[in-house]
C-alpha cells in the first residue's frame, strides 16, 4: 500500500510503490555479562550471553509473526543474487518455519529478520533457574526501544557509534568473584537507597531523602583494575548490608529490579577490618513519576476516605493523555490499592479515571507532591492530616483564580480541616441515552458536573433540583469537567 499527497486542481500525481514481497526490517540484539566494571555499558573484555531468550512487542502485545505471516525465525529459499525465490501466490518460499523462539548464540547476539518496519520494544529473558539482574535500561523499563525500517541494516549508527538495536547488560552475583570466593574478613559497609526527592525550580539543585526503594539493587566495583566484584538485592526497605570488605577504595552500585532508578555511582573507601562504614541514606535518581491511591466504597459519598469505609478490589483505573488516549491501565489489589510507577515526564498533565461501568464515582481526594524538602511524619490517626505517606512532601492548595475574592487564599479541606490536600466531587455521567437532551448538548459519558445553571453541584441530586427549578427556562449552562479540562454545555431544556 502507497499513497501520495494531491492538492486541489492538480491533474496528476505520481505514488511510489514496492514490488512484492515489500523489503522487510531486522532487528539486532545483544546480552552480554556486564562484569568489568558493572557500569550500564558493555566494555571490551565483557563477553555475550548465550541462551538468553527475544521477545518482540508491537502497539498490540508481543509479536509473533514476521513480515510474510509466518512465525518469528522462519527462513526463506533465495536465488543465487540474494533474492526470494516466490511461489504462484507471489509470497517467499519457506526453507525452514520458525517456532517464534529467539535466543542469543554463543557470542550473545540475536537476529530478528523478516519483519514490517515499525517501532518495536525489545525485552531479554534470561534461561530459567538462573538469577540474572539486568543493569542496562534507555527510559526506565526492561524493555528497549527499536525503530527498524525497510532494508534496515544490521548495525545502528547513532551519534556516529555503531551497535546492534537493543544492547542488554545483566549481572549474576554468584558468578562474581565475591560470590564464587567470599572474602574472610574486613569492614561491614551499611546504608539504604531512597529516592532523590528532587525541589522544584528555581531550586532545580536542591535535593532531599525519598521514600526507600522498594526492589534496590547494590554492587561494588573495584577500581583498578575495574571490576565488579560482589551485587546483592536490597531488602524490601531499602537498607542493604555489605560484609567483609576488605580496605580499599571500591564504587557503590545502585539500581533497582524494575529499572525504576538511573543507575548509580558513589565512592566508598573502607580503611580498616572490622570499621562500620555507614553510609546513611543513597540518594538515587528516577526516570519516572508515580501515580497511587486506593479505590474504596464511599458509603457517605463525601469523596474522602472515612474510617471504616472498604476497598474495592479489583477495580480498573486508567491514565490517559489530554487527547483521551490511554496510556496505562492497572486494576486494584483485594484492599483497593494501585500504583502507577513509570508514568513518563511530558511537562503537560495526565488525567486520571476509573471505569464507571459497576460504581458510579463519588469524589476524589488527592495530595500532590511540593518536591524537596524532608518528608514530613504522618499523622499516626489519620494519613491525611498531614497526607506525606512517607513519600511526598504535601503542596498546599491555593486559590489561583485571579477573578475570586479569596484569590491566593488556602483552600481549606473539610475533611482534614487544612490546605494539604484537595477533596474534588461532581456529578458524574455513567451514560448517555441517543436523542436524549443530554447527547443533543454534546454531553459525554464520564463527564463530571460540577456547576449546573451557575451554582456549585456534588451530587446528581444536586443536578436534579437546580434543573428542576430552571425548567421553564428555555437554556440552562452546564460547566462540565471532562477528561481534566472545564467545558461549557448549553442545555436546552424545552
Amino acid at each position: 500500500m502507497a499513497a501520495a499527497t494531491a492538492t486541489n486542481g492538480q491533474t496528476n500525481v505520481t505514488v511510489t510503490v514496492n514490488a512484492t514481497p515489500v523489503p522487510t526490517a531486522q532487528i539486532t540484539v545483544e546480552a552480554y555479562n556486564d562484569n568489568n566494571p558493572i557500569n550500564n555499558a558493555r566494555d571490551l573484555t565483557e563477553p555475550g550471553l548465550a541462551g538468553f531468550r527475544v521477545v518482540i512487542q508491537d502497539n498490540l502485545g508481543q509479536a509473533s509473526q514476521d513480515a510474510f505471516g509466518k512465525p518469528i525465525g522462519t527462513t526463506y529459499q533465495k536465488d543465487l543474487n540474494g533474492n526470494f525465490i516466490i511461489d504462484i501466490n507471489g509470497m517467499p518460499v519457506v526453507d525452514i518455519v520458525g517456532t517464534g523462539l529467539i535466543l542469543t548464540d554463543s557470542n550473545g547476539f540475536a537476529v530478528i529478520k523478516y519483519m514490517m518496519p515499525a517501532h518495536y520494544a525489545v525485552k531479554i529473558i534470561p534461561p530459567t533457574g538462573e538469577t540474572w539482574y539486568q543493569t542496562s535500561t534507555i527510559d526506565g523499563t526492561h524493555l528497549i526501544d527499536a525503530w527498524v525500517k525497510l532494508n534496515e541494516p544490521a548495525a545502528l549508527i547513532e551519534f556516529g557509534m555503531v551497535s546492534t538495536h537493543a544492547s542488554f547488560g545483566f549481572v549474576n552475583p554468584a558468578q562474581l568473584p565475591w560470590g564464587q570466593t567470599p572474602p574472610t574478613q574486613g569492614a561491614t559497609i551499611t546504608g539504604r537507597l531512597v529516592d532523590d526527592h528532587f525541589a522544584r525550580p528555581p531550586a532545580i539543585n536542591s535535593s532531599f531523602p525519598g521514600a526507600p526503594v522498594p526492589e534496590g539493587l547494590i554492587a561494588l566495583n573495584n577500581l583498578a583494575p575495574e571490576t565488579g566484584l560482589y551485587a546483592a538485592p536490597c531488602n524490601p526497605d531499602g537498607t542493604f548490608t555489605i560484609t567483609n570488605v576488605p580496605p580499599g577504595t571500591y564504587q557503590l552500585v545502585t539500581w533497582d529490579v524494575p529499572q525504576d532508578l538511573t543507575i548509580g555511582f558513589n565512592t566508598v573507601t573502607v580503611t580498616s577490618n572490622g570499621e562500620v562504614v555507614a553510609l546513611g541514606d543513597v540518594l538515587c535518581g528516577r526516570w519516572h513519576g508515580w501515580l497511587e491511591g486506593t479505590v474504596f466504597y464511599d458509603s457517605n459519598t463525601n469523596g474522602f476516605r472515612d474510617p471504616g469505609e472498604v476497598g474495592i478490589p479489583e477495580q480498573l483505573v486508567n491514565i490517559r493523555n489530554r487527547d483521551g488516549s490511554v496510556i496505562q491501565s492497572t486494576f486494584t489489589d483485594d484492599t483497593g490499592f494501585y500504583s502507577f510507577r513509570e508514568i513518563p515526564l511530558n511537562f503537560k498533565w495526565y488525567v486520571a479515571e476509573i471505569d464507571t461501568e459497576r460504581y458510579k464515582p463519588t469524589g476524589m481526594t488527592a495530595a500532590m507532591d511540593d518536591g524537596g524538602g524532608p518528608i514530613p511524619t504522618p499523622n499516626p490517626t489519620n494519613d491525611w492530616i498531614i497526607p506525606s505517606f512517607g513519600k511526598l512532601n504535601p503542596q498546599p492548595q491555593v486559590n489561583m483564580d485571579t477573578n475570586s475574592p479569596n484569590y491566593l487564599h488556602p483552600i481549606i479541606n473539610p475533611n482534614t480541616g487544612n490546605n494539604l490536600s484537595r477533596t474534588e466531587k461532581g456529578a458524574v455521567i455513567t451514560d448517555v441515552a441517543i436523542g436524549s437532551l443530554a447527547s443533543t448538548a454534546g454531553l459525554q459519558k464520564g463527564d463530571v458536573i460540577t456547576e449546573a445553571d451557575r451554582q456549585a453541584v456534588e451530587t446528581a441530586a444536586d443536578v436534579e433540583t437546580i434543573l428542576g427549578k430552571a425548567k421553564d427556562k428555555d437554556t440552562a449552562l452546564l460547566l462540565v469537567n471532562r477528561q481534566g479540562t472545564d467545558v461549557f454545555v448549553v442545555l436546552q431544556m424545552r
